[in-house]
């Protein structure tokens, strides 16, 4: 597996080993998760505009949680104080509709990150599908009912250009029968970390489906 990737799961086991410690996801590696798996997204789309776009997306959306952190780090150390101060302090029609609130960031962030996930698990589980195969059937289980039908329509279409399987397991350096383990062993650690921010976002009822 590629370094990229080894980097990637080793900062996700970060961030899901904070809540032990600090009874919630530590803002900071959250964010540092985020940052570290944009990076896949050259190897899963070849890179260019629409492997641009994606990582785009979920740097801002890290980047926007940074923000807020940084304006108030002792409020914001975990992200369920980061909820808890936005809404007390703001309401929650206030906070839904800032797109540079922490929590919108956050909402955001994890979808960019699922998105990730269910692909790298629709490749390693699912060998009869091509990797624009894989793709749209992420994006049609995790992203499309947040846009529009235009963008959706466009999108979906964008996705038919991700690279072969083939080429994708090549840029992330899986070969042969070590494939479905090796990112099997990644998708548990990623879903860990996703799985404990859909419980905060479902907590506070901030699982805003807007669609943009």
């Amino acid at each position: 597996m590629s370094a990229v990737w080894k980097s990637v799961r080793a900062k996700f086991v970060e961030a899901a080993d904070s809540v032990a410690e600090l009874g919630s996801v530590d803002t900071l590696k959250f964010v540092a998760a985020c940052e570290e798996i944009a990076n896949v997204y050259d190897a899963l789309f070849g890179g260019g505009i629409l492997a641009g776009q994606l990582k785009g997306d979920i740097l801002n959306s890290a980047g926007t949680v940074r923000k807020v952190f940084l304006k108030q780090p002792d409020k914001c150390a975990t992200l369920k104080g980061m909820v808890e101060y936005e809404l007390s302090t703001r309401g929650r029609d206030k906070v839904r509709a800032d797109k540079t609130s922490g929590v919108v960031g956050m909402l955001w962030a994890k979808r960019a990150t699922q998105f990730i996930m269910v692909f790298l698990e629709l490749l390693g589980t699912r060998p009869d599908l091509t990797g624009p195969q894989c793709a749209r059937e992420t994006y049609a289980r995790v992203l499309s009912r947040y846009h529009g039908w235009l963008t959706s329509g466009a999108v979906s279409t964008a996705m038919g250009l991700a690279p072969s399987r083939e080429n994708i397991l090549a840029k992330l350096e899986l070969k042969g029968a070590e494939a479905e383990p090796e990112i099997a062993s990644v998708v548990v650690v990623v879903r860990g970390l996703v799985d404990e921010v859909q419980r905060l976002l479902d907590a506070n009822d901030v699982d805003f489906p807007d669609k943009v």
